[in-house]
């Protein structure tokens, strides 16, 4: 039996997303404490994941350690399965690009949240002002990518790039990035985050509401 440690921030979205990756994989871990820093990652960045004595950082590794490793997941009656896969064989451009996409607009809302204390507006900034087009764009261009209102950006399944737009836009609405995604979503993402954020694991693992000071 593996000997499993996570390390993760109790907001972040990228952390969300390696838990529920983990939870829908039915794998166990120890919750870490204090984050040991560029002790074990030369990045000194959460997520990071211990396994065996294997120290992953990054949550893209990370998840892709976990899809690659561990190719069941867990049965949840009356919800659509999770991919067997990170990518599609037949697919894995299309699936490819749709992450390395994701990625960028969890880039931007991460500048979005670093600076919003410092800026009142993104338009005060053009740095940000152009990080907020760029994420208000990508979440439109995923709303043509999803297949319907029953699928995600692969029919049948609940992919890792569900998880990881569901996860970025809950970290918007939980109050964290001063930013309207919805007036650049369509009816296809709000059906799936609707039925993602009702699914075991999400409720698991949400990302709390910021408090206001």
């Amino acid at each position: 039996m593996s000997e499993r440690e996570l390390y993760a921030g109790p907001v972040s979205p990228y952390g969300r997303a390696v838990r529920i990756v983990l939870a829908e994989k039915g794998l166990k871990y120890d919750h870490g404490g204090t984050f040991p820093g560029y002790q074990i990652s030369p990045t000194n960045q959460v997520p990071a994941l211990i396994e065996d004595g294997q120290v992953i950082w990054d949550s893209g590794a990370i998840i892709e350690y976990l899809m690659s490793s561990y190719p069941n997941s867990l049965i949840e009656p009356g919800h659509v399965p999770f991919a067997d896969t990170l990518v599609r064989r037949d697919h894995e451009l299309e699936d490819k690009l749709a992450l390395t996409t994701l990625q960028t607009l969890g880039t931007c809302l991460t500048i979005l949240f670093q600076f919003q204390d410092v800026f009142s507006s993104h338009d005060d900034h053009p740095y940000l002002s152009r990080c907020a087009d760029r994420a208000g764009k990508i979440i439109e261009w995923c709303e043509i990518q999803l297949n319907s209102n029953t699928d995600g950006f692969i029919p049948k399944v609940v992919s890792v790039a569900d998880i990881r737009l569901a996860s970025f836009l809950a970290f918007i609405e939980s109050g964290y990035v001063n930013f309207d995604w919805r007036l650049h979503a369509g009816p296809k993402i709000l059906a799936m985050v609707s039925r993602l954020e009702a699914r075991p694991s999400f409720i698991e693992f949400p990302i709390p509401k910021k408090v206001a000071t």
